[in-house]
């Protein structure tokens, strides 16, 4: 490892995962790549079998205690559990970069989290004992942003009603409801 001037230290290959961390290990390969993500120590590593490289994904002031990958492997989410300065990042599979960051999803940090399967939510439960759900929709920092805009702004030019939100399909919601944070 090299330092950057003014930077400490630049992480380049890391060697070990968190077995404690939800999601743990990530299959991320496709027709056209076989790639894994696991979390080590405070960093995101995306492991490129074909080519035998990483990318490591830095960010996190703790350890990453949850993971949740995307059903059609483009997007990456982890988070931390720090006690006042936790973080949950969206990345991109195919950069290695941040798409959306959230400072202090909850107090405490992030326990687990879960991708809805149209990868427009993001389902996160709280670390300490009081159990509670966030849904952030990122999809907006996603790469359907476009598109949805442009067919919001034909609707609105064609004098049509604005559509509703999405809702989250019924299989991602049984997560809700298997944590019993309803009441959140």
């Amino acid at each position: 490892m090299a330092g950057a001037p003014g930077f400490g230290l630049s992480l380049k290959w890391a060697f070990g995962f968190n077995s404690a961390s939800p999601g743990g290990v990530v299959n991320l390969s496709t027709k056209d790549s076989s790639a894994i993500f696991y979390a080590s120590a405070h960093t995101g590593i995306i492991h490129d079998l074909d080519s035998g490289t990483q990318r490591v994904l830095q960010g996190h002031a703790n350890a990453i205690s949850a993971v949740a990958a995307s059903r059609d492997r483009k997007w990456i989410a982890t988070a931390d559990a720090g006690d006042d300065d936790s973080l949950l990042v969206v990345w991109s599979v195919a950069s290695g970069t941040p798409v959306k960051t959230i400072v202090n999803p909850h107090a405490g940090g992030v326990a687990a989290m879960d991708i809805s399967p149209d990868s427009k939510f993001l389902a996160t439960v709280r670390r300490l004992s009081c159990c509670c759900c966030r849904l952030p929709s990122w999809a907006a920092a996603a790469a359907g942003q476009a598109a949805a805009a442009a067919a919001a702004a034909a609707a609105a030019s064609a004098g049509a009603a604005a559509a509703p939100p999405l809702r989250p399909p019924l299989l991602f919601r049984a997560l809700l409801l298997a944590t019993s944070c309803l009441r959140c």
